[in-house]
């Protein structure tokens, strides 16, 4: 799957996932959106997006006025991203979590790297987020090297809930060339 992100072609590959961490300051750079929702969860606005076969999540803590935006993308090195909070490539992590706290909210981050024979990816998302939105999901045209169709083509899919304090989302993106599906899971918290 390709993307073109500021006039570059990115060949998306799960090993170039770039977790991003914006905040209320920095300007989101320019993807193509091939799905989004807005939501109101409880004392948060939520914009979910699914850009490629990644995705980017904006949260405002309504009460607090705290703003954070988190992209997990295929990112290429130097990408213009404004001044971000955090941006690490995941394949270069020690370990699949990433905690971080702030002066206003704790964030935490994971993921999991799925068999990619199990395609039933709403049950793995709603496993890890009870109770959750409703999934928005986006199933992308695939052919594979040989040129014939993928009948499991790259897919992302998004849920999220919240209460007063915190929010919690899931994604899991899936890449058929590379017979793998991973699933992430971000929890942000006002202190």
């Amino acid at each position: 799957m390709q993307s073109n992100l500021q006039k570059k072609v990115i060949t998306q590959c799960s090993s170039d996932l770039r977790l991003a961490l914006l905040g209320k300051e920095a300007e989101a750079p320019v993807f193509p959106v091939f799905h989004s929702r807005n939501l109101d969860i409880n004392a948060w606005a939520v914009l979910l997006e699914i850009i490629g076969e990644s995705h980017r999540i904006r949260v405002q803590h309504k009460a607090s006025g705290l703003w954070l935006t988190e992209i997990l993308a295929c990112l290429p090195p130097g990408s213009e991203l404004g001044g971000p909070l955090y941006e690490g490539k995941l394949s270069e992590w020690k370990s699949s979590e990433f905690h971080k706290t702030f002066k206003q909210h704790r964030y935490a981050f994971n993921y999991n790297n799925l068999n990619f024979s199990d395609t039933d990816y709403e049950s793995r998302i709603r496993e890890s987020i009870k109770n959750g939105t409703d999934i928005i999901s986006y199933d992308f045209a695939s052919h594979r090297k040989d040129g014939n169709l993928d009948l499991y083509g790259p897919t992302t899919m998004i849920s999220v809930r919240g209460d007063d304090h915190s929010i919690e989302w899931a994604s899991l993106h899936a890449y058929p060339d590379e017979q793998l599906s991973i699933l992430s899971h971000s929890h942000l918290a006002v202190v």
